[in-house]
């Protein structure tokens, strides 16, 4: 079949029907796509994001600060020979205000960010909607619904769990790590610090070379997924031929084949999560 191209809305590019994915994954790219679906248009809603960053911060510092305060609670309480023991009531309330923010901002920040969340999936199913009728008459002649709809809905699925991923755990993830270093080296020898971040960059590196490597199981379960998926749906829309043909058995057949061949690639992908797994917990223990 020869690729079609056809115009797409902006930020997509042409698409090649035939087109094989890319073994490597270009980051920058991606980063440039999904950037814009971070800011919407609606001042409201920007308000919202800034309100739920500014939580986050907040949640970081206290993160840092109610240890500090424990051991500064602790000491008071404890007492020296040039301190007498005191009833430290300031440190205790910004104690309690800082772990009650810990407790809550996550409801917080998930209650502020649900129109953010409704708006970014509104825009993607529409900008995904939009590309599919911008495609050529022959790709459509040509379309297998069952699996155009299961690469739809995790398409959109996918994004959103990708943004929400990015803004609320691996930012946090990265101010946690330089906070950390901050006060250990503030407070406690630099190997200390060096030592952490050196484990975190291990960490990291790891975690990135492993999810590469499985990205091609991941693709393959996807790929046997809505090949299943597209036989299931195509069959029942076309019930009346198979019926007419007394195709039924065949399609039965042909739907167990597919389920067994995603069950085959879904354990390979459940082996190879353990596996990145099992390397995260030698490298943190370690």
């Amino acid at each position: 079949m020869a690729p079609a191209h056809a115009k797409q809305g902006p930020g997509w590019g042409k698409m090649e029907e035939d087109k094989k994915p890319e073994d490597k994954t270009d980051y920058k790219k991606l980063i440039k796509k999904i950037a814009p679906l971070l800011w919407p248009k609606r001042f409201d809603l920007k308000l919202r994001i800034f309100l739920c960053i500014s939580t986050l911060l907040l949640a970081r510092v206290a993160n840092v600060m109610v240890p500090l305060l424990y051991k500064m609670i602790v000491d008071e309480l404890a007492g020296t020979d040039d301190n007498p023991i005191t009833f430290p009531l300031m440190l205790i309330v910004w104690y309690t205000l800082l772990k009650l923010l810990q407790s809550l901002q996550r409801d917080l920040r998930n209650f502020i960010w649900i129109a953010v969340e409704q708006d970014t999936s509104r825009r993607i199913k529409i900008m995904v909607f939009r590309h599919l009728h911008a495609l050529s008459l022959k790709y459509h002649l040509n379309r297998k619904t069952g699996e155009v709809l299961k690469v739809v809905e995790r398409g959109a699925g996918s994004l959103q769990s990708l943004l929400s991923m990015a803004l609320f755990t691996v930012l946090p993830t990265i101010i946690d790590l330089v906070l950390a270093c901050i006060v250990l080296l503030v407070l406690l020898d630099p190997p200390f610090a060096v030592i952490i971040f050196a484990t975190i960059f291990l960490y990291g590196y790891a975690t990135v070379a492993l999810t590469n490597w499985r990205k091609k199981f991941r693709r393959a379960m996807i790929e046997t997924d809505n090949n299943a998926n597209d036989r299931a749906v195509n069959s029942l829309l076309n019930f009346e031929t198979v019926k007419y043909f007394g195709m039924e058995e065949t399609e039965v057949r042909m739907l167990e084949d597919k389920i067994v061949a995603f069950n085959k690639e879904a354990w390979k992908n459940e082996a190879s999560l353990h596996a990145l797994n099992s390397v995260q917990q030698m490298v943190m223990s370690a």
